[in-house]
């Protein structure tokens, strides 16, 4: 196994060990495809740094939904 997947495996665990609750997930999954979404506009040929959306918080976007 190399480095990566043993520190995702290892922050799990951690995580779960320590009672994450569903909004933890929740958070963690917003964040991630905010970044992912960031990083794909960012390597965009066409993009420039500016034009990529700035994401908003995920306490912001919760109380938007409710």
């Amino acid at each position: 196994m190399t480095k990566a997947p043993r520190l995702l495996c290892l922050a799990l665990l951690l995580c779960l060990a320590s009672g994450c609750g569903a909004d933890s997930w929740n958070r963690i999954a917003y964040g991630a495809a905010d970044g992912l979404q960031r990083q794909k506009c960012l390597e965009s040929p066409l993009a420039r740094k500016q034009d990529c959306p700035q994401a908003e918080g995920y306490d912001e976007y919760r109380r938007k939904r409710q």
